[in-house]
């Protein structure tokens, strides 16, 4: 999971991802840190919203090319371990 959370970040610093990627995920990590829901978490259910967020915003980077922001979440965690 860190290796995802370093890979997003290091994405956003590189110009690898277009204009529409950035800001989906953007858009995204603003979704999960308002305090609106689509489904208020604390009904049953309640955090569904917020993983498909999470999980669209992996496929994107999953799908993207991102080999630089990559190496450097690899080298970060890397220094996490030492």
């Amino acid at each position: 999971m860190l290796f995802y959370v370093l890979v997003s970040y290091y994405a956003l610093e590189t110009s690898n991802l277009n204009k529409k990627e950035k800001g989906f995920i953007y858009a995204s990590i603003l979704y999960l840190i308002c305090p609106l829901d689509l489904i208020p978490d604390f009904l049953p259910g309640g955090y569904l919203d917020d993983m498909i967020f999470i999980s669209l915003v992996f496929k994107v980077i999953l799908t993207s090319d991102i080999s630089l922001a990559k190496e450097k979440a690899n080298k970060k965690i890397s220094e996490f371990y030492r």
